[in-house]
């Protein structure tokens, strides 16, 4: 596979739906996974005549994606993993305290971590950025189309909040794309510079989720020396443990030998279905991936889940995952 890293630099405050909350309008998360980019870059391909042969290059492994991370002028983090210590060093509480709270790890101290699980000197979570922003609630009202059928009159107007989240300068969220050719690559990269005007994310009618496809980098030896060690990751296929960078889903058939020696959170995915084929939003069926940052003893596939209920059409969510080998 070839690797290629997606750079977004967002340009409005974003609305991405907390994973953990089903009240998706009012809460603001900082980042999407991958299902969110691969529908969006399917909406763009069908527009172009070209969903169908991005779906079938998802579905025979052309294409995997990582879910969306955060970058700060200084590093590239990725979600903490849940690797399990071979050797249980004394630290200080606050430490373990503080390293409980941690989300994400600058690329540049995951050595370090995995030291420290070890038996190394114990991690010291103080260098790790913990802020890429800012989260706020956008208010809005709501104007009835519909008269009041107790009055006959106009309803009154409602007010209601939409979660945002707005990142600081110099920060933003990059993405990792696998491909199996350079015209892959390309394809999708001119998908996502037709994305950047129209945004990614929820509440893109009213302005949110602009962004700008600030850097694309490949990952073939050439990268800058501080992603090389991204590269030996993501291509090593012999190692101990592995950390998933996409909320995924293993087929059927892989969801026993997955879960053997796992170390993993879940995460709920939802949403609603946007197709020309119907005029009122339906519902997704609500499915539960491995997140982020789960721990395998060894990969899996995955594969693309039919989520549809009731639809004249397939309506894809993707679960294909990228995977980092390390060993500890």
């Amino acid at each position: 596979m070839n690797y290629c890293i997606f750079k977004l630099e967002f340009l409005t405050p974003v609305h991405f739906g907390a994973s953990d909350s089903a009240r998706s309008l009012e809460s603001a998360g900082m980042t999407f996974c991958a299902d969110t980019v691969f529908s969006a870059l399917c909406h763009k391909a069908l527009r172009a005549g070209g969903m169908d042969e991005l779906i079938d290059t998802a579905k025979r492994g052309g294409l995997l994606l990582s879910d969306a991370m955060p970058f700060s002028r200084e590093d590239f983090y990725i979600p903490k993993p849940a690797l399990p210590a071979t050797k249980h060093a004394d630290s200080d509480p606050s430490l373990r305290k503080r390293m409980k709270k941690l989300r994400y790890l600058p690329l540049s101290l995951l050595p370090g971590f995995i030291d420290s699980l070890r038996g190394g000197a114990a991690f010291d979570p103080a260098p790790v950025r913990t802020g890429f922003g800012e989260s706020f609630a956008n208010e809005k009202v709501s104007i009835a189309r519909e008269a009041d059928p107790a009055t006959g009159g106009a309803k009154d107007a409602e007010p209601f909040s939409v979660g945002a989240f707005r990142f600081e300068d110099g920060c933003g969220l990059y993405f990792i794309a696998a491909f199996t050719s350079r015209e892959i690559m390309e394809s999708v990269a001119r998908l996502i510079r037709l994305l950047e005007s129209e945004g990614i994310g929820g509440k893109i009618s009213a302005g949110f989720g602009k962004f700008r496809l600030a850097e694309k980098i490949l990952l073939d030896g050439s990268e800058p020396e501080p992603l090389k060690p991204l590269e030996a990751m993501l291509r090593e296929n012999a190692a101990s443990h592995y950390i998933l960078l996409t909320s995924a889903l293993p087929r059927e058939d892989e969801l026993a030998p997955a879960m053997e020696n796992a170390q993993y959170t879940l995460i709920r995915r939802a949403g609603f279905v946007q197709s020309d084929c119907i005029s009122n939003p339906v519902k997704k069926r609500t499915q539960y991936f491995f997140a982020a940052g789960s721990v395998f003893g060894q990969t899996f596939e995955g594969g693309l889940c039919d989520v549809g209920i009731d639809m004249p059409h397939p309506v894809y969510r993707y679960a294909k995952p990228i995977f980092l080998g390390v060993n500890v």
